[in-house]
């Protein structure tokens, strides 16, 4: 890989181009800067979401800095990148609250009990783990 990949959006996006992917594997439309995305970053890694402007396939590539190293998968999804990175710096949902959440879903009923749970839980604000 020729590019010596950078920590700004700009020079992210122009590696993937470079040596991630130039054109869409699904129609062969070529990339722009302006389709692509970085979901998620770390020190270590960081996550890239391309769509194409043609056939809106979306491919993600998961790039390890330091080695420049990456695999590019294509995905099927109905949420931007904008969307996504909220859920990525909440860190991973831990058994006890899948639990907590069975417990309350076993109860419901209908719809109306489920937007019940569903309001109760927007109020609390999720707490940020660290991005380690």
């Amino acid at each position: 890989m020729e590019n010596p990949i950078g920590n700004n959006v700009e020079s992210l996006r122009a590696f993937f181009i470079e040596n991630v992917s130039k054109f869409c594997d699904k129609c062969g439309t070529a990339y722009k800067s302006d389709n692509i995305d970085v979901v998620t970053e770390s020190n270590a890694s960081v996550i890239i979401q391309a769509q194409c402007d043609n056939c809106k396939g979306i491919y993600m590539a998961h790039v390890i800095k330091p080695l420049q190293m990456t695999k590019k998968i294509p995905i099927k999804l109905d949420i931007s990148s904008a969307m996504l990175h909220p859920y990525y710096v909440l860190g991973p949902i831990s058994s006890d609250e899948l639990l907590a959440l069975r417990k309350k879903l076993v109860r419901v009923k209908t719809l109306e009990d489920f937007m019940e749970i569903a309001d109760k839980t927007k109020k609390k604000k999720p707490s940020k783990k660290n991005d380690s």
